[in-house]
């Protein structure tokens, strides 16, 4: 697995420097259900799936997958885009929290320019309870290409490249998301 030095250098920054370097992609907006985008940057849209888990409590959740199209000379199949955390391989990702703060969320983003989308996935420690300000860690995962095909690896895959912490303590890690990053939110509103 290849983390390149770009990216390194990237997430080396800290604080506006690495928001500002941000700015360099856009968040991909959502909605439940099927979202079609291309997140691999191929011509070809791509598949996103939001659904939705209820608890009838204040504890219900998301389970977000992203599919991509094979390459035109390949069976033309809906390929499963993993997150890989290391050796740690996840299919899907959750997204939740209690009825006053996200414990855990997303953003997908496109580069402006380039082909390297990133997933940001931010997870607030949880300690005494769903409503408390604790520490809030952003692990930035890189969209990837098993050009060598190497065995055990799908095509496309998330990649772990940079793991940091929040400067500040945060009940919702989407107030973290625009506080620390300065990424809005990824839901589409109705008007």
């Amino acid at each position: 697995m290849t983390i390149f030095a770009g990216l390194t250098i990237l997430f080396a920054l800290t604080g506006a420097n690495a928001a500002s370097l941000l700015d360099n992609y856009t968040v991909v907006k959502l909605e439940y259900g099927e979202n079609r985008v291309d997140f691999n940057n191929d011509g070809v849209l791509d598949l996103v799936v939001i659904g939705h888990r209820e608890n009838f409590n204040a504890h219900d959740y998301d389970v977000i997958s992203f599919y991509a199209n094979e390459p035109a000379n390949e069976h033309r199949r809906l390929a499963i885009v993993p997150m890989f955390d290391q050796d740690k391989e996840s299919v899907t990702l959750a997204a939740a929290g209690g009825a006053d703060c996200r414990l855990h969320d997303f953003r997908l983003l496109r580069p402006k320019h380039g082909k390297q989308s990133l997933l940001i996935v931010a997870d607030r420690k949880m300690s005494d309870g769903f409503f408390e300000e604790n520490t809030v860690t952003f692990s930035y995962f890189k969209l990837e290409r098993n050009s060598t095909e190497s065995v055990g690896w799908p095509y496309l895959y998330f990649n772990l490249a940079e793991v940091h912490q929040a400067k500040a303590k945060y009940c919702d890690v989407n107030q973290a998301f625009r506080s620390e990053l300065g990424l809005g939110d990824y839901m589409k509103r109705n008007p």
